[in-house]
């Protein structure tokens, strides 16, 4: 893949980009990156948070239990995801208590990464949840990336090795597909092969650049 540079008028634009579990986000991010433009994933900066003791991680301790710490060999501890996951994932209450917690704290980071990356005429951010929390405003577009369901189905059992309902578990925590298509600027298919979502990708930056 080549590099594609951009020129916009006003630094940096905000590509806000979300999609359902599955959809294809870091595909797409790998793509941008190719392409030259600055990439921020809100599951990185959740990953982080989880994989350091800190106020949010004693927090969720706090409040789930002892069975989702993992103790590491400096006397500090990191959040269990997988199994964290598996509860949240099936309990909307320990969901809604969980996102409570790590929210605020990932937002300031993900704040923080746009303004140090300010110079940049383009952040694209890979935010899950952007509809759900209502982060619509603070980009100046969103993209959906879309996927035929039976493929993100497909896609999902074999990079996570969930069960059939774990499956679906994680799709109805969040906002369905064709809602997420309707909210958002420009919608992405990402059902075929890399190279048909990398020609969407770029036919978008060269509207967007003029």
């Amino acid at each position: 893949m080549g590099s594609f540079k951009m020129t916009l008028s006003s630094k940096p634009y905000l590509i806000g980009i979300t999609g359902t579990i599955g959809s294809g986000k870091s595909t797409v991010g790998k793509i941008l990156e190719s392409l030259n433009i600055c990439v921020i994933d809100t599951d990185h900066i959740v990953h982080d948070i989880l994989n350091n003791q800190n106020t949010v991680t004693t927090e969720i301790i706090n409040t789930f239990g002892e069975e989702y710490k993992v103790d590491q060999d400096n006397n500090c501890f990191i959040i269990n995801r997988k199994l964290l996951g598996k509860l949240v994932f099936s309990n909307n209450d320990a969901r809604k208590k969980l996102e409570k917690i790590i929210h605020p704290q990932t937002l300031i980071n993900f704040k923080q990464l746009i303004d140090k990356n300010k110079a940049k005429p383009i952040i694209a951010c890979l935010v899950p949840l952007l509809f759900e929390h209502n982060l619509n405003s603070m980009f100046n577009e969103i993209w959906t990336i879309s996927c035929e369901e039976t493929i993100l189905t497909k896609r999902i059992k074999l990079r996570d090795n969930l069960t059939a309902n774990e499956i679906n578990d994680r799709l109805y925590s969040q906002l369905p597909q064709n809602k997420k298509i309707e909210l958002a600027d420009f919608i992405i298919d990402n059902s075929k092969d890399i190279e048909s979502t990398q020609k969407q990708i770029i036919e978008r930056l060269k509207i967007l650049s003029g």
